[in-house]
């Protein structure tokens, strides 16, 4: 071999060297497959006779129904029961038809598979099997019947029925040669097919706050449940939390409304899932049972709760349905995805605006001078989880105890004052001391010598938290 040969074939074996470690181990550690698709799951089930159609040729023996002599509920390999049954009388002309039962929640049917259990006088003795459905005979099928009872079946596949197409499936039945007898003493038919599926979702996003201990939360945002085709009921749902608080030990009566709904607002007003709260396990897991109908169209689900005095200050809240696979309940079909379902954002749990001692016209009699009004004020201490600086607004009514709707009086020079914004006194740390003022109208309700009285009352809001 010349040097130049020799040194043509080292370059190439170093540029194939240099490739394979350069990347090329990459695609064999790591070849490019797709991922696997998700299939439906599929399921089987069974249908059997359960009426006569006009065409009714075949003889039941004993007597009756020609259905009921071939309905036992009996499947292969078990022997049918042959005490009773249907024959063609020798006649290859008759045949027998039978409405059969169906299945529910059905999705798509993908196969149609006949069993007989049935004989004839001569052996290799072919008896047509017609399948319909939509009223007209749809599939052509035959099972090949020896002179001794025994299992046959036949077949449709790549079948796309309809729950309604199978709701109307007819089973026909007729001896293919004459001159023999054929008899039947069981039918049914296994019938493969396809699940609703239920999809789990969210919409919107959780509260940003929530007091702390408060009571009849609604956390804010939904799920969102619907299903591909038919309907299906869901009986429990499972509600994980994943925040910073101690769910088993300060939360608390969560319950769960939902409503049908293309757009997901709640109101208070929606259907109750579980009308009686439940709490959250060790695990941080609250346990759901109703009853609650899904269909094609969106059911928006809503969950409240109440927040305990344990909970602390800036703890989080996030709900979510770890699995809805496994966590959601349905009757009949499957639910997706496998994987966490979670309303977005987080709820903080705040403590309270505490509104404590407050104070009419610094507790002295109120005197009123004729024809002149009189400025008398409120005060209050207001405590801020955070900073008093963070209080936005304060209000106050001051009423005669015993007026109509009490804090909730229609302002009138009578009886009941509205202070639509008071003023800061001081602010120091968490602590603000706030003044509310009005004007009183001389002719203001007295109460004097009688058992009711003028009070405050004083409301603290900080855009979020409320007292």
């Amino acid at each position: 071999m010349s040097f130049s040969k020799f040194l043509k074939i080292s370059v190439i074996f170093l540029i194939i060297f240099a490739w394979i470690f350069s990347g090329f181990s990459h695609l064999l550690q790591n070849p490019a497959i797709p991922p696997g698709i998700k299939e439906a799951k599929a399921a089987t089930d069974i249908v059997r006779p359960d009426g006569d159609t006009a065409t009714a040729d075949w003889t039941p023996a004993p007597s009756g129904s020609h259905y009921a002599t071939i309905d036992e509920t009996v499947e292969q390999p078990t022997a049918g029961d042959t005490a009773d049954n249907v024959n063609n009388g020798g006649s290859s002309g008759n045949t027998d038809q039978y409405t059969m039962s169906s299945i529910s929640g059905v999705s798509s049917v993908s196969a149609i598979e006949v069993w007989v259990y049935g004989k004839a006088t001569k052996s290799n003795s072919s008896m047509a099997v017609t399948i319909y459905y939509d009223g007209a005979a749809q599939h052509y099928l035959s099972v090949s019947l020896g002179t001794a009872y025994s299992w046959q079946s036949a077949s449709q596949t790549g079948l796309s029925l309809t729950q309604s197409q199978l709701d109307s499936l007819e089973i026909l039945i007729s001896g293919s040669a004459g001159g023999r007898t054929y008899t039947v003493a069981t039918l049914y038919a296994k019938i493969t097919y396809t699940l609703p599926t239920m999809t789990v979702g969210t919409t919107g996003s959780q509260t940003s706050t929530m007091n702390i201990p408060s009571t009849d939360n609604y956390v804010g945002g939904a799920f969102t449940f619907i299903i591909d085709i038919n309907t299906a009921t869901t009986t429990q749902i499972l509600i994980n939390e994943e925040g910073t608080v101690n769910a088993n030990a300060d939360l608390s009566n969560l319950k769960i409304r939902y409503e049908t709904a293309g757009t997901c607002t709640y109101d208070g007003d929606e259907t109750y899932f579980n009308s009686t709260g439940v709490s959250f396990n060790a695990s941080d897991v609250a346990t759901a049972t109703g009853i609650m109908s899904v269909d094609t169209s969106q059911v928006c689900v809503y969950v409240i709760l109440d927040v305990g005095s344990g909970a602390s200050n800036n703890e989080t809240l996030e709900i979510e349905i770890s699995n809805p696979s496994t966590e959601v309940t349905v009757t009949n079909g499957t639910v997706t995805p496998d994987t966490a379902v979670q309303i977005s954002g987080q709820t903080i749990l705040q403590t309270a605006l505490v509104v404590d001692n407050v104070q009419l016209n610094g507790q002295a009699v109120i005197d009123l001078i004729e024809n002149t009004t009189k400025s008398i004020s409120a005060t209050a201490d207001i405590s801020h989880p955070t900073a008093c600086n963070l209080i936005t607004n304060v209000t106050a009514k001051i009423y005669r105890s015993g007026v109509s709707s009490d804090k909730d009086c229609t302002p009138n020079n009578n009886n009941c004052y509205s202070v639509a914004s008071c003023s800061e006194t001081s602010c120091v740390g968490t602590d603000a001391v706030y003044t509310c003022t009005i004007n009183m109208q001389f002719h203001a309700d007295p109460t004097d010598g009688d058992a009711e009285y003028w009070r405050a009352w004083v409301e603290a809001t900080d855009g979020t938290l409320t007292e």
